[in-house]
């Protein structure tokens, strides 16, 4: 596990700030604290990640506490903060951390989207592996005596699960460019999609997650001819936030592609 003492001064400023607070919003609701997303499978890059947190409660978030915590995200913003660092925070209890289950929610403060409950979707079936073996300690137990372990064919599964589910995603976001999703139109946002397709791919094949450096060379060297000139344009766009549709099409494609891929 990365020590939180080797993280860049950026983020450890930034988990100064959001830690003390969410602890004492939380209070005797807070069980953990822990760095996952890119921090904890090791391409963390300060120029393009996102810092991805999980805060642990024993019950599920109060209204009280939820407003609280909503104040708190707007005091400290998810993006253009007075760290110069993006994060995305997920709330969830005890309970619903263990195994997933389907029809469950948690609370999160996210890029591009209104803080609150959110669907718990496939996904963190992936997540949790990926916590329970990787997940950066900042307070708390080991991860591993919150989450079962997570076999590759419950990995495999969600990632196919997952990939049917962005193909309804995208499709309704866009609606076939009337009035699209805002954050849909960011380079960097469909750049984000490519990459996240591809490592659902690679996860359906190998069982594990693969870091996104990872998946996009694999993505370059692995697919079919058509889509490496997709892969290409998504790794020089990955933090871009110029905004600009002419690429959503094709992200579609590419997107509804891999589902059917994944399902043979």
């Amino acid at each position: 596990m990365t020590a939180v003492a080797t993280l860049p001064p950026s983020v450890a400023q930034l988990l100064d700030a959001l830690l003390a607070d969410i602890r004492g919003t939380l209070v005797d609701n807070f069980v953990g604290a822990y760095l996952c997303g890119s921090l904890a499978t090791g391409d963390f890059d300060p120029a393009t990640s996102d810092v991805d947190l999980l805060f642990v409660t024993a019950e599920t978030v109060f209204d009280a506490q939820l407003t609280s915590l909503g104040a708190l995200h707007t005091r400290i913003p998810v993006d253009e903060n007075d760290f110069g660092q993006p994060y995305e925070v997920y709330y969830i209890d005890r309970q619903t951390l263990k195994r997933f289950k389907p029809g469950r929610r948690h609370v999160k403060a996210g890029l591009d989207e209104e803080f609150g409950w959110k669907a718990h979707r496939q996904n963190w079936v992936i997540e949790r592996a990926v916590v329970r073996e990787h997940g950066v300690i900042i307070s708390g137990p080991d991860p591993r005596t919150l989450i079962d372990p997570v076999t590759q064919d419950e990995t495999r599964e969600a990632a196919r699960a997952e990939l049917a589910i962005r193909v309804d995603d995208w499709a309704n976001e866009w609606k076939g460019s009337v009035n699209p999703a805002p954050w849909i139109e960011k380079l960097g946002a469909q750049s984000f999609e490519v990459v996240t397709v591809c490592r659902a791919l690679i996860t359906v094949e190998h069982g594990d997650l693969p870091s996104k450096p990872q998946a996009f060379a694999w993505g370059r060297a692995n697919l079919p001819e058509e889509w490496r000139s997709l892969v290409q344009w998504a790794h020089k766009h990955r933090d871009d936030k110029t905004r600009s549709t002419d690429m959503v099409p094709e992200v579609i494609r590419f997107v509804q592609w891999a589902a059917a891929e994944a399902t043979q």
